[in-house]
């Protein structure tokens, strides 16, 4: 009786706790949204690689890290033990192909998991979630070479995110400011995953994940990050929480771009020049879709994204994957590419919008005529046509 009593006199608290959660995962999901298609008639998918997450112009070509993360990341009966390694990529525009090049002096027992990426001069740094087999870290390469057929990775150094900091497999994109590896990396999710990987989640760490995103709890960051002699050394920057904190660009003079998608807007944030510990708040712009990568065209100052129609579509691809165990053969999932003009108040102009093309979009870049968009997810790229 007096459990009747109670469950009544706080039922309306009950009641609107519930509302306001639905809600949320309704707002965030984007459930009801309408995807108009846009420019989809001359698009080329180029097969070659699996999971080119991040790409990234150097001199004629685009450079990517590619990584079976479906298998890595969704797949029980592969997971961190038997996901193959990753590689590193050139993507010829002119020819048209996608060619894995070789990795020069890697260590032996280091797993290669390779997330975003970012080029700085000559030096390649990418992320590598590499687990039980060499922990959460940022390699870095050497790029010999110029063109498609000849360019070379050699690899320089790791640096090693502190355990202290519960980074394992949630560090996402990269953003290299100045010399001694001085960079800003973000995390874009809640809770580590262990050292084993993320295939082994036990059933309440999933649902305390699914209540971050119903209560809209932010808990992901940006981190300010400098070799400093010996040792990699990154701090929290506590005024940069988000739902998701997910691509990160640099406009190569004091400012960032951040993508938080769950928010649908691109933050921007201003660096202290004195102390690049702090950033300070700027704007948000809101290109209507939900971004993964962003990437910052040094020349045209425009922001390129990888677009989610409705971040539901991402979900949908997640749970249809695990139902077969493979990557769907068939979907209908929107996804595409945005272009922001940062110097034109952010005029947002949509590139493409198509559907059924990718399973995942992760980064996009316009080169010429058309724009080139990466999957973390499928073999291969698209390329649409633009004109």
């Amino acid at each position: 009786m007096k459990f009747a009593n109670l469950f009544l006199k706080y039922l309306p608290v009950i009641i609107l706790i519930a509302t306001y959660a639905i809600y949320n995962v309704f707002d965030v999901l984007e459930i009801k949204k309408s995807v108009p298609i846009i420019n989809d008639e001359k698009c080329l998918r180029i097969k070659g690689a699996v999971g080119i997450e991040d790409i990234f112009e150097y001199k004629d070509v685009l450079i990517g890290g590619s990584d079976d993360r479906h298998k890595l990341w969704e797949l029980p009966q592969f997971g961190m033990e038997k996901t193959e390694d990753g590689s590193l990529v050139v993507i010829d525009p002119n020819r048209q192909e996608i060619f894995k090049r070789p990795i020069k002096n890697f260590p032996k027992g280091i797993a290669f998991h390779p997330h975003g990426i970012y080029i700085y001069n000559n030096l390649l740094y990418a992320i590598n979630h590499a687990y039980s087999k060499g922990g959460e870290r940022i390699e870095v390469f050497e790029i010999i070479g110029s063109n498609f057929l000849d360019i070379e990775f050699i690899y320089q150094r790791s640096l090693i995110f502190e355990k202290k900091l519960k980074l394992s497999g949630i560090t996402n994109d990269l953003a290299v400011v100045g010399k001694n590896d001085e960079l800003y990396i973000t995390s874009y999710l809640p809770f580590s995953d262990s050292l084993e990987g993320r295939t082994n989640k036990s059933f309440l760490e999933k649902l305390l994940e699914k209540l971050v995103i119903m209560f809209k709890i932010k808990l992901t960051y940006i981190y300010y990050c400098k070799s400093i002699k010996s040792e990699f050394l990154c701090s929290q920057i506590p005024n940069t929480s988000s739902l998701m904190n997910n691509g990160i660009a640099f406009d190569y003079k004091d400012k960032l771009y951040v993508s938080q998608p769950l928010e649908k807007r691109i933050r921007v944030f201003e660096i202290n020049v004195n102390d690049k510990k702090q950033l300070k708040y700027i704007r948000d712009i809101y290109p209507g879709y939900a971004g993964d990568n962003v990437y910052f065209n040094k020349d045209t100052k425009e922001l390129y994204i990888g677009a989610l129609g409705k971040i539901i579509n991402h979900f949908g691809f997640i749970k249809d994957s695990k139902l077969t165990n493979n990557l769907p053969s068939s979907h209908d999932y929107e996804f595409g590419a945005i272009e922001i003009e940062t110097t034109k108040d952010d005029n947002v102009n949509v590139l493409t919008m198509f559907k059924n093309n990718l399973l995942g979009v992760s980064s996009a870049i316009k080169l010429n005529d058309s724009v080139y968009i990466s999957s973390w997810a499928d073999d291969g790229i698209l390329v649409c046509k633009l004109n």
